[in-house]
């Protein structure tokens, strides 16, 4: 069979299924560095590091662009026993949020993918490039539930009102549904096949991902103090105590600020994918083949 030209083989290979994981950090209002200012990446503390897993599925529009959506479970966590910064050491807060996400993406090839022939090619064109480099943007919805622990056990931090959510007058519990800015970049190894009949279908990224939340609450702290005896009796003894939890002689006082609300959440991922291009026939490739069958016999 002659060979399928390079720019038309593509569309035989437009859809791709992956899986993948890596480690977490979350960018909130607990720990951080000595610093006071927020300091972005410097605030990283890398013993909070947790977990993440994520699935989805590709569509290939073109040479340049992919169309994705993906499904991930993400667990993150910080904490003031972390920090050097004395403030928020004598806070003596902590957080663990597990976060499930849906994300339609739109994918950008900076350096664009490229498709090996088949063997009766031109010894020119059988030069697969098998490095892609790809930027991805689009919406994250998510649900998250930020718990604490407390005498060995963990507890939802939202449904307890930790800043008097729900109590203080004007005010509500935080939804645990919102949303967030993606922005992935992934560097994309694919892995040559045995049979050279064959596109190498299998393939290897490292992605690193970044997630700017619209909500301040992904570690539950976000404003100032309430009134402890207030929770204590609209939402019990367990919301109260994990409600103020200061190592300094203001606990309990509901006075002072517990975070920061000028700043929304962040959190981040890089994950390690493998994934695997699924091959379909027919489409422009076929029609492609015809085309060049047919001339193929006319010149010979």
């Amino acid at each position: 069979m002659p060979f399928l030209a390079q720019g038309q083989q593509w569309t035989q290979f437009r859809h791709e299924i992956y899986i993948g994981g890596g480690p977490t950090a979350l960018l909130g209002d607990l720990g951080g560095s000595e610093m006071t200012a927020n300091r972005f990446l410097g605030d990283i503390n890398p013993e909070a590091f947790q977990f993440s897993v994520s699935g989805g599925y590709k569509y290939r529009l073109n040479n340049r662009f992919k169309l994705r959506g993906e499904v991930g479970y993400i667990q993150v966590s910080s904490g003031d026993s972390l920090t050097l910064n004395e403030d928020r050491y004598e806070r003596n807060l902590h957080v663990r949020t597990r976060i499930i996400e849906v994300s339609p993406l739109v994918e950008f090839y900076i350096i664009p993918e490229e498709v090996p022939l088949a063997p009766n090619a031109p010894q020119w064109y059988r030069q697969p490039l098998l490095f892609s480099m790809y930027i991805a943007t689009g919406i994250t919805a998510l649900y998250f539930n930020p718990e604490a622990q407390l005498n060995g056990e963990w507890y939802a931090l939202q449904p307890l009102g930790t800043e008097g959510q729900g109590i203080k007058e004007g005010t509500k519990k935080y939804s645990r549904i919102t949303a967030a800015i993606p922005l992935n970049i992934g560097f994309k190894f694919d892995i040559p096949s045995k049979n050279s009949m064959k596109r190498a279908t299998w393939n290897i990224t490292l992605e690193f991902c970044a997630r700017w939340a619209l909500t301040d609450y992904l570690d539950d702290v976000s404003t100032e103090y309430y009134d402890l005896n207030a929770i204590r009796e609209q939402n019990g003894v367990i919301a109260a105590q994990l409600s103020d939890r200061r190592l300094t002689k203001s606990q309990g006082n509901g006075i002072g600020r517990r975070g920061n609300a000028d700043h929304n959440d962040f959190y981040g991922m890089i994950q390690l994918k493998v994934g695997k291009h699924i091959r379909t026939s027919g489409g422009r490739s076929k029609n492609f083949i015809n085309r060049y069958n047919g001339y193929s016999k006319r010149r010979f």
